[in-house]
């Protein structure tokens, strides 16, 4: 059971904008690695333990936006957390099918931390593997770690929603849908057949984000995604402390 209490103590919630992630310490206390999507195009974000303390960070690396195939970012506190926190070590080999792990985040974005064991489904693409947990939102960023040995093998990076593509391209139209509407709302009250124009906005606005809400909090199919974390092992490692 050390394996589990160790990968919480190494897990933090990362909180960046209006965005709500996971994360874990690397190397070094004071390094936390995400996901690049958690911390969106902020510079800073808070990094909040399971106790409730947080600290400010820095974003000192991320990957390439355009590589789909990598989705890491390198944060760096701005000072320690005063508890005695874990720092994960990489391992040697990559995981492969059948490897037994546990994965740890924040589902939901919720407060509560949660640790899961996994076994490995498969490869996904050159750069990440399947694994047979139900990752959700919230979880991004979070390890994955070898059953045994819990050494890191693996970042959280995504779910595979039940409806698959169909989700993702609802989410999108209803950021749009509530985008037009909100621009049309503030311009002002507008009359047209003695009905005021402006309330039919707001209500639109507010169908489209019911139906984002129920599109991201699609429960998945029991299947999520990780990415190896080799590159962010490196960056990682390349970040300086004065």
């Amino acid at each position: 059971m050390s394996v589990v209490k160790d990968v919480a103590k190494a897990t933090v919630q990362v909180l960046a904008g209006h965005g709500r992630g996971s994360g874990f310490h690397l190397h070094d206390p004071r390094i936390v690695v995400t996901n690049r999507h958690v911390i969106g195009t902020e510079s800073q974000c808070i990094v909040e333990t399971e106790e409730g303390e947080q600290r400010t960070a820095a974003v000192m690396a991320t990957s390439d936006p355009t590589n789909p195939s990598e989705d890491w970012a390198i944060l760096a506190l701005a000072q320690p957390f005063s508890s005695p926190r874990v720092t994960l070590d990489p391992s040697a080999a990559r995981a492969e099918r059948g490897d037994e792990t546990y994965f740890a985040g924040y589902p939901h974005g919720a407060s509560d931390l949660l640790v899961h064991r996994a076994m490995v489904s498969g490869p996904q693409g050159p750069t990440g593997f399947h694994i047979d947990g139900a990752v959700n939102g919230g979880n991004s960023g979070g390890p994955v770690v070898d059953a045994t040995t819990g050494k890191l093998v693996g970042i959280v990076t995504a779910r595979r929603l039940v409806s698959g593509t169909s989700t993702s391209a609802l989410i999108d139209r209803a950021d749009a849908l509530i985008m037009t509407a909100e621009r049309s709302k503030n311009n002002g009250r507008v009359i047209m057949f003695d009905m005021d124009l402006s309330t039919v906005f707001e209500l639109i606005a507010d169908t489209a984000r019911a139906a984002r809400t129920l599109a991201v909090n699609d429960a998945n199919s029991g299947i999520g995604i990780a990415f190896h974390p080799d590159a962010a092992v490196a960056a990682a490692r390349a970040v300086t402390f004065a």
